[in-house]
């Protein structure tokens, strides 16, 4: 490094050092530029207006959470023919049915068992079809992470929607924000 650089890494080190002690932020109230000088703290309105931008922005980001969750359930039900959103709670009742009336809706939206037709070269040379039973190994797991998913799905979107009332609570609420610090102030 040459001796230019070197002193200002050190300048810069050194105030660094000097604004991150609390008497540093106190004594001086502002921020470090890149031209290592110690600017003031910004005007009060201006203060506010970064900081209700900033709020909007951080609440329409949780605004999209819940968008996205709630968008993954729909596609997963498009995609299932329109059996996902009710795929949990009919897991859950099935064994509450009649067994003999009742027909497990994991096997029904994900089959186990299907008809193979099988076409071969016979010893004459013709064509022979055989049918059998073929297993599907996959649809036994799929229904598995199906059901994982559903029940995340419905967690997600339950904490994520409880979570954006709370915060438009306290958004709009000054009674509830006042409660809130005076909470925070105690512990």
């Amino acid at each position: 490094m040459s001796d230019g650089v070197k002193g200002k890494v050190c300048v810069g080190a050194s105030v660094a050092v000097r604004l991150l002690t609390p008497a540093g932020l106190c004594q001086h109230g502002g921020t470090v530029d890149e031209d290592v000088t110690i600017s003031p703290p910004l005007p009060t309105r201006r203060r506010e207006a970064l900081t209700t931008t900033s709020l909007r922005r951080f609440f329409l980001c949780e605004v999209l959470c819940l968008v996205v969750v709630v968008g993954n359930i729909y596609f997963t039900d498009l995609f299932l023919g329109g059996t996902f959103l009710t795929y949990g709670t009919e897991v859950i009742s099935f064994p509450d049915m009649d067994p003999e009336k009742r027909v497990d809706p994991m096997t029904r939206i994900f089959p186990r068992v299907t008809k193979c037709t099988f076409r071969k070269f016979g010893s004459s040379g013709t064509i022979e079809t055989h049918d059998t039973m073929c297993v599907l190994a996959v649809n036994i797991i799929n229904e598995k992470i199906f059901i994982f998913i559903w029940f995340w799905l419905v967690i997600l979107t339950t904490i994520t929607a409880g979570w954006l009332v709370y915060r438009l609570l306290i958004i709009l609420s000054s009674d509830v924000r006042f409660r809130l610090l005076q909470v925070c102030v105690c512990v």
